[in-house]
């Protein structure tokens, strides 16, 4: 409950900036945003992304309209950063996890425990409620020409698989797919083969890759379970995917139209955690419907899981920010999100 207070209150916070500055309504530039993600519209991004611009052209009064483009039909995912800090496109929402080199205090391990609502809570206070740590990653965002506008809650994690097991080393032999985190993967005894969401039907599909890992719902949007029908929770609940606006465009509004894209933001990442958790249901039955099974790891695996990635993500965060020269700034950044999930990160930190 307290979770979702902490959502409201967000929101709630937003709504008193756009009513302080609704005098200046009339004042506001007529603006064209031109959004773009390599995600399809019935991909829970495109859903997100679609709900992010139809409450600001409503909101708005229509000074506030969208472009949009899906499928990366302007950009692909390794396109995204380059096009919205650069202006060639306005918006996007990015897979920031594949920007370390652009973005390295972003990289904060992104996949917590607990529950989604523990994931959103554990995302709202390294991005807003920790004045250390927002403060670091919105100068980060400046530096990049680009601003954060909230993120999507991406749910329960899974490793989908075209073969059944009875444990988590059993995925150890075999070859796992994935594009991000690689040195966390490999740190908990996954052979890693580098691929990428788009691709994840047909690699699964021609035996490209065995099994790979990603948010629960997706997953089955895309109908991965057609081809590798056994799905396991591993136990870690993502966040992350900013919806990011290009700053020149951020500047050329009005103070009223940045109110609304403020709580815009908030109220898509609010959404999309009612979403995920309204839809993981019928993704369930879907995937059961069609003879696959969705199944639990032990308790041991979980814990073993979580323990060796969180681990290896805070060290390949810290390694990545050293050799970048941010070191110091990533350490407040892995030492707050390491306490609000009460873990030890002393072997890396100190």
């Amino acid at each position: 409950m307290k979770k979702y207070l902490r959502i409201v209150s967000f929101l709630l916070m937003a709504a008193m900036v756009l009513s302080l500055s609704a005098f200046a309504a009339e004042e506001d530039p007529q603006v064209n945003i031109v959004m773009s993600t390599s995600k399809n519209q019935t991909e829970t991004a495109g859903i997100m992304l679609d709900y992010f611009c139809d409450y600001v052209e409503e909101k708005s009064g229509g000074s506030i309209t969208f472009s949009r483009n899906y499928g990366g039909v302007i950009a692909s995912t390794g396109e995204e950063f380059d096009y919205v800090s650069g202006g060639a496109i306005d918006l996007t929402c990015l897979q920031a996890s594949s920007f370390g080199s652009q973005i390295p205090l972003f990289q904060f391990p992104s996949s917590p425990n607990g529950s989604s609502e523990n994931a959103v809570a554990y995302g709202e206070y390294l991005l807003y409620e920790n004045e250390e740590t927002s403060a670091l990653i919105a100068q980060e965002a400046e530096e990049n020409n680009i601003k954060y506008l909230g993120f999507l809650a991406g749910g329960a994690s899974v490793i989908v698989s075209t073969f059944e097991v009875d444990e988590l080393s059993d995925f150890f032999s075999v070859k796992f797919g994935t594009g991000v985190d690689i040195p966390a993967y490999e740190a908990i005894g996954f052979n890693c083969v580098t691929m990428m969401p788009p691709d994840g039907y047909e690699s699964l599909e021609r035996g490209v890759v065995d099994c790979t890992v990603m948010s629960f719902v997706p997953t089955v949007q895309m109908k991965w379970y057609e081809v590798a029908p056994y799905y396991y929770y591993v136990g870690t609940y993502a966040i992350g995917n900013p919806i990011t606006l290009n700053l020149d465009v951020w500047n050329s509004l009005s103070e009223n139209q940045q109110a609304i894209l403020t709580e815009a933001g908030l109220a898509t990442t609010a959404y999309s955690l009612e979403y995920i958790n309204g839809v993981e249901a019928d993704c369930v039955k879907e995937i059961e419907d069609a003879g696959g099974s969705v199944n639990n790891l032990s308790d041991e695996d979980l814990a073993y899981y979580f323990g060796i990635k969180y681990s290896a993500m805070v060290q390949d965060a810290y390694n990545r920010a050293k050799e970048m020269g941010c070191e110091d700034d990533m350490a407040v950044i892995l030492q707050a999100a390491a306490d609000f999930l009460d873990v030890d990160v002393s072997d890396v930190l100190g």
